[in-house]
């Protein structure tokens, strides 16, 4: 059976297993922190590695620490953008060429 988990982020590159076949939903802020919210079935035993960007908004070295969009082999997906306690938060994931995760289109 399917269930929505919740997956905390820290600014910057974050790494996560995911079950495969894990639907990327949203973007959130839980008690001041970035998050991420899947759907998942927690009895899948196959992991995916999934690639988590998350930047703030103003000056900082953006599309240098970031993969480009088109980069061989990915492709990026906006998840959303979160507001924690004053500071702006933007989410992106990373895909493979061929991914088992998904992201959720709203």
């Amino acid at each position: 059976m399917k269930t929505i988990y919740k997956y905390p982020l820290e600014p910057g590159t974050n790494k996560l297993q995911l079950p495969d076949k894990a639907q990327v939903l949203h973007a959130a802020s839980v008690n001041g922190e970035p998050v991420i919210y899947a759907i998942v079935d927690p009895d899948e035993k196959k992991m995916s590695e999934a690639i988590f960007h998350v930047y703030g908004t103003g000056p900082q070295p953006f599309h240098a620490s970031m993969p480009e969009p088109d980069a061989i082999g990915f492709t990026m997906c906006y998840i959303g953008t979160v507001n924690c306690e004053g500071l702006v938060w933007h989410v992106f994931v990373e895909f493979p060429a061929e991914p088992t995760i998904t992201a959720v289109e709203a």
